[in-house]
Order: C-alpha cells, then sequence, then structure tokens
C-alpha cells in the first residue's frame, strides 16, 4: 500500500509541475486526488460534473482545462477539495475570485449554525500556484495542503 501511495505523490508532482506555470504539461489532478484519496478517507464526499461547477461556483467550462470538485455528502460537514487548472493567467483570476466567494459563503453559512464547521473552514485558505487555484476544507486539511504543495517542489 506503501508503495501505491508513494507511486500516486511522485505522479502527482510530475502532474502539478505544469500548474506552476511557464511549462506546457498536461497537469492531472486527478492524480494529486488519486494521492489524497490513497492517505485519507474521501468515501464521504461527491465528486461534482462541469455543470454543477458552474451552478455551484459559478466557474465556466472555458476557464477550465480541468478540476476535481468534491464536496461533502451530508450538509452537516463543511469538507469540501477543489482543484482548478485555468486556461491562463485571467480565467485563473476569475476562478480564484468565485473560489474566494465560495469560501466566505462558507463561513458565513457555518458561523452561527456550525461552530465546529466554521473553525474548520476558518484553519483553510484559497490558495493559488501559476494557473491553478485549490481550497481544501476538510480535519485534515493541513496535511493534504502540504501534500498539495509539495508535489510543486
Amino acid at each position: 500500500m506503501k508503495r501505491i501511495a508513494v507511486l500516486l505523490l511522485a505522479v502527482a508532482m510530475i502532474a502539478l509541475a505544469g500548474c506552476s506555470g511557464g511549462t506546457a504539461k498536461t497537469v492531472d489532478l486527478n492524480a494529486v486526488k488519486d494521492t489524497l484519496a490513497a492517505q485519507y478517507d474521501l468515501t464521504d464526499m461527491m465528486a461534482l460534473s462541469e455543470d454543477d461547477i458552474l451552478d455551484v461556483y459559478g466557474i465556466k467550462a472555458e476557464d477550465v482545462k480541468q478540476f476535481v470538485a468534491l464536496v461533502a455528502r451530508t450538509s452537516t460537514s463543511a469538507d469540501e477539495i477543489l482543484f482548478f487548472e485555468a486556461v491562463d493567467a485571467d480565467a485563473a483570476a476569475r476562478v480564484k475570485e468565485k473560489v474566494d466567494a465560495r469560501y466566505q459563503a462558507k463561513l458565513n453559512e457555518a458561523k452561527d449554525y456550525m461552530p465546529d464547521e466554521y473553525e474548520k473552514i476558518s484553519a483553510c485558505k484559497v490558495e493559488t500556484s501559476g494557473n491553478c487555484v485549490s481550497l481544501i476544507v476538510s480535519a485534515d486539511a493541513e496535511a493534504m495542503t502540504k501534500l498539495y504543495q509539495d508535489a510543486f517542489k
């Protein structure tokens, strides 16, 4: 199992190099998701479709090369994992704006009704690297974010 996790992490590191800008490499954001899934239980999350990212986030498909969008299956959990690779810097700015708005909406929704989830969301942030935008909201967000960031090194 460890060999699979190491292999998946290596694939993710190579794939994410394309997000750092300056190269035309194809980014495999699903490999990053698979790396996370090998180490963390993501079974309570569901994947969103291209139509969903427009409906939920307001992100247009033409702004995105590829994406991974996972959300909690229940409304009592704020867990969410978002990875977007935008088509260019202008699109990345639009995607970041939409993900920032989603993050703020999650904070506002949880503040009065779900204090534990509010704390979890507050510990997270929207990050960018080149044309990639990410948000990881999870009890394991710190470790997941480190895996994500290590892939850029």
